[in-house]
């Protein structure tokens, strides 16, 4: 579980939801680590995620936003995506030492007819809206301005958080402290994040979910001039932040990096997907486990790879266990999916945590299956 209490404050690291493996942070927790501490009670938020499931993060804003006691959020490495909303419902939100802020707009992988995508397609612009709206009255921006931010994927240092009002101000413990680091995602998939975020996540060996694993490598070597903190652009992007105060110090971030084609982004992401879905529909291991492979292919994030090892040490359908919910009924129930996430990987949907339960068992085959596994 990445949530944590330590000495009155609550620790929020990793993804933004409950992911297959369990690794991530969900707003029940959060409600229940607000709870121990007391409704009124004055609390610190000390928040560090690269982002995760777009419902997930306005849940949890809408917890901490509704709790009595004053909250204040320390971003400590970064808040992106999800993690971004979560980080406005403080009264104080404070920018450690080298940590950075991103907004964007949700996005969702939809499988169906027609009607399913436009399902899809209403659920994320309404998504995208309520998050323009709270980041609205976290800056006093127009909404408008937000939705601008969100649609260039909008990379912020510290300063420039504080400089657009997402944040109150640079931490008090900056002058000593070092910075932290991001917290594990794979950064990768985000259209514009930093080259040395990037460089991070692979080395650390923090992998993209399948279907958006490439970014064009133009992407550092483009720069733009800053542009006035008195009048920002109607449609402001990534590389024109605000113009740093007069009085800079040693340590001050360096504006983000301009943005790599977003048309060769999502070409090469579709391509991606599409590889990934067929090599696991036509695997071997696919033979008569076809409910599973779909559920795989369509409704969850795993490479290939990983896919194809949990269909090896799971059942076929005529071979579940007397009493074992059939794998096809379940997947049936679950193919229209309404929900929208930070990552493009959809999560979060009606059943996933009864889903998850029934599949522990594979999941533990496979644990033990392959060293060094999640």
């Amino acid at each position: 579980m990445a949530v944590q209490i330590l000495d009155g404050e609550i620790i929020l690291s990793g993804m933004v939801g409950d992911d297959f493996w369990g690794d991530g942070f969900t707003s029940g927790q959060v409600i229940a680590a607000l709870a121990q501490l007391g409704r009124n009670a004055d609390v610190t938020i000390r928040l560090n995620s690269g982002g995760g499931i777009a419902t997930e993060g306005a849940a949890i804003h809408a917890a901490l936003a509704a709790h009595k006691g004053q909250v204040t959020v320390i971003v400590e490495g970064i808040a992106a995506s999800a993690a971004s909303l979560i980080a406005c419902a403080g009264d104080v939100v404070e920018m450690a030492l080298g940590s950075v802020f991103m907004i964007h707009d949700p996005a969702t992988i939809t499988w169906g007819t027609a009607a399913d995508h436009q399902l899809a397609i209403q659920m994320l612009d309404s998504l995208a809206t309520s998050y323009a709206d709270t980041y609205a009255d976290k800056t006093g921006d127009p909404a408008a301005t937000m939705r601008a931010l969100m649609k260039a994927e909008t990379w912020m240092t510290a300063q420039e958080a504080v400089d657009r009002k997402f944040a109150n101000r640079l931490s008090s413990a900056n002058d000593n402290a070092e910075p932290s680091e991001p917290s594990a995602f794979a950064y990768a998939i985000y259209a514009k994040a930093p080259e040395t975020i990037v460089a991070l996540a692979n080395a650390k060996g923090w992998k993209a979910p399948p279907g958006a694993t490439t970014r064009p490598a133009a992407a550092a070597a483009r720069t733009s001039p800053p542009a006035s903190p008195a009048a920002p652009p109607a449609t402001p992007v990534a590389s024109t932040p605000p113009a740093a105060p007069a009085a800079q110090p040693a340590n001050q971030e360096q504006p983000m990096a301009d943005t790599p084609n977003e048309t060769e982004i999502r070409a090469s992401a579709t391509a991606d997907a599409q590889k990934r879905i067929q090599t696991i529909l036509t695997s071997e291991e696919a033979q008569g486990r076809g409910a599973m492979a779909q559920h795989l292919a369509f409704n969850t994030a795993h490479s290939a790879e990983d896919a194809i090892a949990l269909m090896k040490v799971a059942p076929k359908e005529a071979e579940a266990s007397e009493g074992e919910a059939d794998p096809t009924a379940q997947f049936l129930g679950r193919k229209n999916l309404a929900s929208g996430d930070g990552l493009g990987a959809p999560s979060g949907q009606p059943g996933a945590q009864d889903t998850k339960a029934r599949w522990a068992s594979v999941t533990d085959k496979v644990n033990k299956r392959r060293a060094g596994g999640r």
